[in-house]
């Protein structure tokens, strides 16, 4: 049976989780706007996430504001929401229409082995690495949804939000040591995606498998997920 476009989408953000430390690759990229930075120091992360997962689960739970209706989706076997490469998913604001949070996978590539950030060839820990090419995208007038005019809504889109499955939904891939040294910082999608923001680049998963699916599932519940 099918379910409403996206519903699933919007229980990836219910609850959260403390992320695994980059301190070395967040503290290497700099300020909050340097392509590939992060905007804070890696020990708030937790908490801001927290904070925008606060801001959507008071939407969806109390007004039902995100959700998207009146269409039968794919969905696999974790629930995740099925799209195809280059396909947007979406959270939409049912009063207005209006898309507050979108993110595509437009391209992946399996390769043996990348280029490190210093001039050196990484090799992968699991087999392969996946790499993803993301596009995600957050529209300025999401501000009127925060609580308060020093509230900051960020979506994350580092590599720990994604993760590589098998059809049963068996997770066979994630970020690792080696996944991390991939490419140079102005190569990688930012860590975040805020207000009036574009966050475009590469994401590294390292992988046991070459085929499957990558999912986006920030908050390790259902999300949405691409075929490669």
């Amino acid at each position: 049976d099918g379910q409403p476009a996206d519903t699933g989408a919007a229980a990836v953000l219910h609850r959260g989780r403390h992320l695994p430390g980059r301190d070395e690759q967040h503290r290497q990229v700099g300020r909050k706007g340097q392509i590939g930075g992060a905007r804070t120091d890696v020990e708030v992360v937790a908490a801001i996430i927290s904070m925008l997962i606060v801001i959507i689960v008071t939407l969806v739970e109390t007004s039902a504001d995100i959700l998207a209706v009146g269409e039968i989706v794919e969905t696999n076997a974790e629930g995740d929401v099925v799209k195809a490469r280059g396909e947007r998913a979406e959270l939409v604001d049912t009063d207005s229409g209006e898309v507050v949070f979108s993110i595509a996978v437009t391209d992946v590539r399996i390769v043996d082995s990348c280029p490190g950030r210093d001039d050196s060839t990484v090799l992968p820990m699991n087999g392969k690495f996946v790499v993803l090419t993301i596009d995600a995208h957050m529209p300025a007038s999401i501000r009127v949804h925060a609580d308060g005019e020093n509230s900051e809504i960020l979506m994350p889109v580092f590599a720990e939000a994604f993760e590589v499955a098998d059809a049963t939904g068996n997770a066979l891939g994630s970020a690792t040591d080696a996944s991390w040294l991939c490419y140079e910082p102005e190569q990688l999608a930012p860590p975040f995606v805020g207000p009036g923001e574009r966050a475009q680049g590469l994401v590294v998963l390292d992988s046991q498998i070459d085929a499957g699916q990558i999912r986006y599932t920030p908050g390790s519940q259902t999300g949405w997920a691409w075929d490669f």
